[in-house]
């Protein structure tokens, strides 16, 4: 895999955010679409805010064809995913894999 650090990191966070369906993933900058997607997108950033102090919210944006996960830091400071650790990433997925909607909650 080529590019500097930070493109690996877009491509890396691309993928996994599309993978974990993260609401708003595959429509970045958009409201959650149904209401279980909303209570998942709070739930998300409410626990990524407790295991990551100093992110304030994360903030996907659509990147080309693709998702670029940044993030707010508790000052209003925006950044991107190349900025957290390898650590608060894996975390951040993990937390987004288990607190999505189910697909039985979609439908609804």
């Amino acid at each position: 895999m080529g590019g500097t650090p930070e493109q690996r990191a877009r491509l890396r966070i691309d993928a996994m955010l599309q993978r974990a369906g993260l609401p708003g993933a595959a429509g970045a900058q958009r409201r959650p679409e149904t209401e279980a997607e909303g209570k998942a997108w709070r739930r998300i950033n409410r626990l990524v805010t407790r295991i990551a102090p100093g992110v304030k919210a994360l903030s996907p944006v659509l990147a080309g064809s693709g998702v670029r996960l940044d993030w707010i830091d508790d000052q209003d400071g925006l950044f991107g995913a190349h900025q957290l650790s390898d650590g608060t990433l894996r975390a951040i997925a993990l937390v987004t894999a288990l607190a999505r909607p189910t697909s039985s909650s979609r439908a609804s």
